[in-house]
């Protein structure tokens, strides 16, 4: 823990000093734009204005999260660290970080989290769907996903509605996002209950020049009477899992890509 927050205060430290060309590249995209990308069918140009202006809020809640000590540990194995803390924004329930040293350049691990996000449930056991119903600006989604149910059947499958974000600073690709209503994604009542992301946070925090430490925030009321002790113990259990599962990506995604890396070679002073 100790090392990953001398990390975190290495390349957080000038947070509250974002980059003024990065500004002006992210900071301003508030209109509706298609050729860079955006899909905004089913919108107003109001509502995505209303949509886009909720960005610097969940930007600062994910960067506040991103550099919280206030953390617990809950489970470790390997490379891959679970800890926990009382949630914020609810009476009873728990927040998560996951932490894990990924062997792919941190903007490289950043696209699966990013770009490819449609495409986790093919690496991610624990979700069955994972689709950007809108793309309001290069920088800003809206993603609809669902869980498959866990713990033996006990919590059935769950999906979500969420306004993602992203942005750049101090050198640190990461997201922020939280629950949204929107008539894009009526409640499907029969196939899923549906729950709500609190702000959360995905980062990769660049370690060497082909490693980063990916650290994934989530704070979800999967709503429903299910006792506390289930929910928790359920949770720990699905964010390790996760955290196998991005450890496995990276390894796919070296051998796919032929990469060669030395991490010994590339920490030896410059001469």
């Amino acid at each position: 823990m100790t090392r990953l927050f001398s990390s975190l205060t290495h390349y957080l430290r000038d947070g509250d000093q974002e980059d003024e060309n990065n500004r002006r590249r992210r900071g301003s995209s508030s209109g509706i734009a298609a050729k860079d990308g955006t899909k905004t069918k089913g919108l107003s140009e109001e509502e995505v204005s209303q949509l886009l202006a909720q960005r610097p809020a969940l930007l600062e809640a994910a960067w506040n999260l991103l550099q919280d000590k206030d953390w617990q540990p809950a489970v470790e194995k390997g490379s891959v660290r679970v800890l926990s803390q009382k949630s914020r924004h609810r009476t009873s329930g728990k927040a998560w970080r996951l932490e894990t040293l990924v062997n792919l350049p941190a903007d490289r691990m950043f696209e699966e989290v990013w770009d490819r996000v449609d495409q986790q449930p093919s690496w991610n056991p624990n979700l069955i769907l994972s689709e950007v119903v809108a793309r309001l600006s290069p920088d800003a989604t809206i993603l609809h996903n669902a869980t498959a149910e866990t713990a033996g059947g006990l919590i059935k499958a769950r999906d979500f509605v969420t306004l993602c974000v992203r942005d750049r600073r101090s050198g640190v690709q990461f997201t922020g996002g939280a629950a949204i209503e929107t008539a894009l994604v009526p409640p499907e009542t029969k196939r899923f209950v549906r729950g709500e992301n609190f702000p959360g946070c995905i980062a990769c925090l660049p370690v060497t020049s082909y490693s980063c430490t990916l650290v994934w925030i989530m704070d979800s009321d999967i709503k429903g009477w299910i006792p506390t002790g289930i929910i928790d113990s359920a949770m720990a259990n699905v964010i390790a899992q996760l955290g196998q599962s991005i450890q496995q990506l990276a390894s796919k995604i070296l051998v796919k890509e032929k990469r060669t890396i030395s991490i010994a070679d590339d920490d030896k002073p410059s001469s």
